[in-house]
């Protein structure tokens, strides 16, 4: 028997340290369905908004970009069936291309 190929997915959205939403809420669910992810952060964040005090920070949009770079060189975007996206976080995120 031949073993399925798995999908993969590239999610670029905001990450939380507490908490769930953004890749912190969706990779999970996604790997439970045997959806192979690559979790790709555009924000660090202490929580997400909503609580009195939220720690954290937009990342730059060259580290995203080098990211996702490394991600190709690794070969994985030739399996990639879907991107998924989130919050962004800044203009110069939202204007990056996949290499």
């Amino acid at each position: 028997m031949i073993a399925a190929v798995q999908p993969t997915v590239i999610s670029i959205q905001s990450q939380v340290a507490y908490g769930h939403v953004g890749n912190s809420a969706a990779v999970f669910p996604m790997q439970m369905h045997g959806i192979e992810v690559i979790a790709v952060p555009t924000v660090l964040l202490s929580n997400r908004p909503g609580y009195k005090t939220i720690r954290g920070q937009v990342l730059e949009a060259q580290l995203v970009s080098d990211l996702l770079l490394g991600v190709e060189e690794r070969g994985a975007l030739d399996g990639t069936k879907m991107i998924l996206s989130g919050y962004l976080g800044s203009p110069d995120i939202a204007a990056i291309r996949l290499p």
